[in-house]
Order: C-alpha cells, then sequence, then structure tokens
C-alpha cells in the first residue's frame, strides 16, 4: 500500500516536471520569435530610413530573411519532435 503511494507520487512529480518543462519551452519558443520579429523589424526600419548606400541591398536583406525563416522551421521541428517525445515518454511511464 505504502509502496503504490510512492510510485503514484514519483509518477505525479515526473508529470508535473514534464508539463513544466514543456510550458518553459513553449515560453522560450514565444520569447525567441518575439525577438526575432523585433530584429527583423529594426532591419527594415534602418534600411528603409538610410539616406546612403553603404547597407546592405533589399535584396540581399531578403535573402537574409529568408534563410532565418527555413532555420525557424528547423527549430519548430525539432520542437515538434521533443514534444512528441515528451508525450510518448509520458504515455510510456
Amino acid at each position: 500500500q505504502l509502496e503504490q503511494q510512492y510510485r503514484q507520487i514519483i509518477q505525479q512529480a515526473k508529470t508535473d516536471f514534464y508539463f513544466l518543462s514543456l510550458q518553459t519551452a513553449e515560453e522560450q519558443r514565444t520569447r525567441a520569435s518575439l525577438n526575432y520579429d523585433n530584429e527583423v523589424n529594426k532591419m527594415y526600419s534602418i534600411h528603409h530610413n538610410a539616406l546612403d548606400f553603404t547597407i546592405l541591398p533589399l535584396k540581399m536583406i531578403d535573402l537574409i530573411q529568408e534563410r532565418c525563416r527555413m532555420i525557424g522551421e528547423r527549430i519548430q521541428s525539432v520542437y515538434n519532435y521533443k514534444i512528441e517525445c515528451f508525450h510518448l515518454k509520458l504515455q510510456k511511464d
């Protein structure tokens, strides 16, 4: 009886830890996404407000943004994979 209670407590602690980890990862992803959006907006703003041609051409900025988008998709893939692993591990335990 006591052993069963300990097992339940341990299982609940694991579940709480998994959900806390998931919540933390989602918060980090949201912050990183907002930071990225702010930096891209700042980059375009600097470009549009510049009076000389010492800055990157707009095409180069578009290429940089496209590359960042592709990296973001890869990061999203890894994030989705980790979430799936969390759910599988949670079901297994």
